[in-house]
């Protein structure tokens, strides 16, 4: 059987998300309905999830997620693995690389799975409600 840890969300941002504090960010373009993000960090191993399943206005997003960030260029031994519940898309971040990659979700909850085939700890991700460009970076 399969265990599950809950994911670690940390404070909204706006984009671009390269500030680290929420009061140093205020909404792109003025107004709730801006682009922002939310961070989260997945710690998980061949044998335990980790699940994240947040409405989106709980934490400051509005219009749904349509990119995410993944960093897992620290990592040189496994991939994460997330899995949309409800389109069932999954997105997998190849073992140190980085990337935005497009997200097919709902429009009103994150309802999110990380798995690996390795042991993973706290591989940050980015939820973006606004579009990206998908791209991938080997580190």
């Amino acid at each position: 059987m399969t265990a599950t840890a809950q994911v670690s969300i940390s404070n909204q941002f706006a984009v671009p998300f390269a500030y680290t504090s929420p009061s140093d960010n205020p909404p792109l373009g003025g107004g709730s309905n801006s682009a922002r993000c939310i961070r989260a960090f997945f710690s998980v191993t061949a044998t335990q999830v980790d699940e994240m399943n947040v409405l989106l206005t709980d934490v400051g997003l509005f219009g749904g997620v349509q990119t995410i960030f993944v960093d897992n260029s620290a990592n040189a031994t496994a991939s994460l693995t997330l899995l949309f519940r409800g389109t069932n898309q999954l997105i997998s971040c190849a073992k140190a690389s980085q990337g935005y990659y497009a997200v097919m979700g709902s429009p009103n909850q994150l309802d999110v799975v990380g798995a690996s085939t390795g042991t993973l700890n706290n591989i940050p991700v980015w939820f973006i409600n606004v579009p990206m460009t998908p791209i991938v970076y080997a580190s």
